[in-house]
């Protein structure tokens, strides 16, 4: 299943933590780093690997996602993207989302995983939410080669996006869109996380935003 296939457990303690931008979106925060996360070089291999998966089963899918059909790959089924996700996510992703949401690293799960494209099939996907407690969108490749995209929070009405290697993050609840790819080819990594605990353990995560979540009602 998913939750089998992807890291789970202890991570690394980066020695100097990203820096990352906040986005007030409402009550609750959208982070986008200033630098790099994942290796950059690594990204645009992943590409790479992504496109050759894709031509060999007969192109990317088009409809995993009923309500918001995305055109993607998923993580999981190729065994070279799936090895340097988990890498990437024990690395370096996990504990900057950790400190970003004040939540252990090693809980952190990921429910689903999957490299997308944006191109003039698809250039964009419409206002959405997700089912998970935070997602986040990992830039596989620069600005410079398109114009558009990122990830765009109709509360706060901006997008935040990257070049390859960075990282967005933000409470799955929130609602968004991937804002329009006009020109060139867009890649990203996204991802759908929660925050594992044990059954009689409330998740002081699911906590916060459910508290948020009330307000707003």
């Amino acid at each position: 299943g998913n939750l089998n296939a992807y890291h789970a457990g202890p991570c690394a303690a980066p020695r100097e933590p990203p820096a990352f931008e906040p986005l007030a979106v409402g009550e609750l925060t959208a982070y986008v780093s200033k630098t790099a996360v994942v290796d950059a070089g690594t990204c645009r291999l992943a590409v790479g690997d992504a496109e050759a998966a894709a031509s060999l089963r007969g192109g990317w899918t088009t409809q995993r996602h009923f309500a918001v059909p995305t055109t993607d790959l998923p993580v999981k089924d190729d065994p070279k993207i799936l090895k340097w996700f988990n890498a990437a996510l024990k690395n370096s992703v996990f504990p900057a989302v950790g400190r970003l949401y004040g939540v252990r690293p090693e809980r952190l799960r990921v429910v689903d995983a999957f490299v997308v494209k944006y191109d003039s099939s698809r250039r964009f996907l419409p206002i959405h939410t997700d089912q998970a407690e935070l997602s986040i969108t990992l830039p596989l490749n620069d600005r410079r080669e398109y114009r558009g995209g990122g990830t765009y929070f109709l509360e706060a009405d901006a997008a935040l996006n990257g070049d390859a290697g960075s990282l967005v993050v933000f409470p799955g609840c929130l609602s968004h869109a991937a804002a329009p790819t006009t020109s060139g080819v867009r890649y990203v990594a996204v991802a759908f996380l929660y925050e594992e605990r044990g059954e009689d353990e409330d998740s002081d995560l699911s906590r916060r935003l459910a508290a948020v979540d009330a307000r707003l009602e």
